[in-house]
């Protein structure tokens, strides 16, 4: 599982999207219920504007782990709860990476 991950996030890293987001079907066809791969895909999702599916995939994984690293912070920015509107804006900062900020806009 984590040989498919690191070559999805290899693809992402080289830009071909479409290629990660393979790898990651492909991975979640092996583990469904991975956290870390559906959070990957969400996060890929987002990056490429996909933003319904990617907060699918988000709350899939708060709701099975509502302080998972790197997205409970987005249930938090919405008072702590798991329902994410198409109406949300919500900012991620990395605690690793300070300098690094995310942010999910949906209109």
């Amino acid at each position: 599982m984590e040989t498919l991950l690191e070559k999805a996030r290899g693809e992402e890293k080289a830009g071909d999207y479409a290629a990660a987001e393979r790898i990651y079907k492909q991975a979640l066809a092996l583990a469904p219920e991975s956290l870390e791969t559906l959070k990957r895909l969400g996060i890929l999702e987002q990056t490429e504007l996909r933003f319904d599916d990617s907060i699918q995939l988000f709350k899939h994984v708060l709701v099975n782990d509502p302080r998972y690293p790197s997205i409970s912070s987005l249930g938090f920015l919405i008072g702590g709860k798991t329902t994410l509107t198409s109406r949300s804006i919500v900012l991620s900062v990395s605690l690793k990476h300070p300098t690094r900020i995310r942010v999910l806009i949906i209109i």
